[in-house]
């Protein structure tokens, strides 16, 4: 048994956040401490998004998608985007791929909503 990142991207719609998808839900340990300090290593650089806790304007789908545990947390595209992840290169291809790949499936939404990096995230949590 391992820790699971449940994740959802939401977009801001109308001026209420919806649920738009649910991103590579892959266990990547290396990715989890990028992103939250969850599994992190002691040589890991600071994560994005250490303990946020849950935006208070959540869609209710999103919500019903968490598991509840732990960890919980969010990050915009535009955080995303600017967080380094180099690091990521010299465990395994994997994790940054998979940061790559999150970035992609949120600038996808970004672009079919029109809005912008600031109005899409992805709220995650942990179980373990």
């Amino acid at each position: 048994m391992g820790c699971d990142i449940h994740p959802v991207i939401e977009v801001l719609d109308d001026g209420d956040w919806v649920a738009v998808a649910i991103p590579d839900r892959s266990r990547s340990y290396p990715f989890f401490s990028a992103l939250a300090g969850v599994r992190s290593g002691l040589s890991d650089p600071a994560p994005l998004s250490v303990n946020r806790g849950l935006p208070a304007d959540i869609d209710f789908e999103t919500s019903d998608l968490l598991s509840g545990d732990h960890s919980q947390g969010y990050a915009t595209l535009a955080e995303m985007k600017q967080h380094p992840v180099d690091w990521l290169g010299h465990l395994e291809d994997w994790p940054r791929t998979q940061w790559r790949r999150w970035i992609r499936t949120m600038a996808f939404f970004r672009m079919e909503y029109g809005v912008t990096d600031d109005e899409v995230r992805v709220v995650f949590d942990f179980d373990s």
